[in-house]
């Protein structure tokens, strides 16, 4: 925020992310990858929008990059309980995170992560 010229203050910053996990990183990618094709596909794909291209979130960005790449790179926590739990830590260092809004990828990611990550991050 700061670098583009807000003022952080004593805000609440809410941070939506969204999360997926399972017993290795490999099979929560998968959890990943099947939930942001079917996120992406619910608001890019041109077939399902009344919209112009240009109000459609995340126009903007580089057409050749794949969107589901970049929900699983770029927006989704993605792995086991341990680098999930790695991961929110660093969140925590690197902006000023109140709190987590949890969007889960799957309903085993959301018990998963209140049995195996919860505990650990509080």
């Amino acid at each position: 925020m700061t670098a583009n010229g807000h003022v952080i203050g004593n805000r609440d910053l809410p941070i939506v992310r969204y999360v997926a996990l399972a017993d290795t990183h490999a099979e929560a990618e998968q959890v990943a990858r099947h939930s942001s094709a079917w996120t992406v596909g619910a608001y890019a794909n041109p077939n399902k929008s009344g919209r112009p291209q240009q109000q459609i979130p995340g126009h903007e960005r580089d057409p050749n990059v794949d969107p589901v790449e970049r929900y699983l790179h770029d927006v989704a926590i993605v792995g086991t309980a341990a680098e999930v739990v790695d991961r929110l830590k660093e969140l925590e260092t690197e902006i000023p995170m109140n709190y987590l809004m949890l969007a889960p990828m799957s309903q085993d990611t959301f018990v998963r992560f209140t049995k195996e990550v919860l505990p650990k991050v509080r």
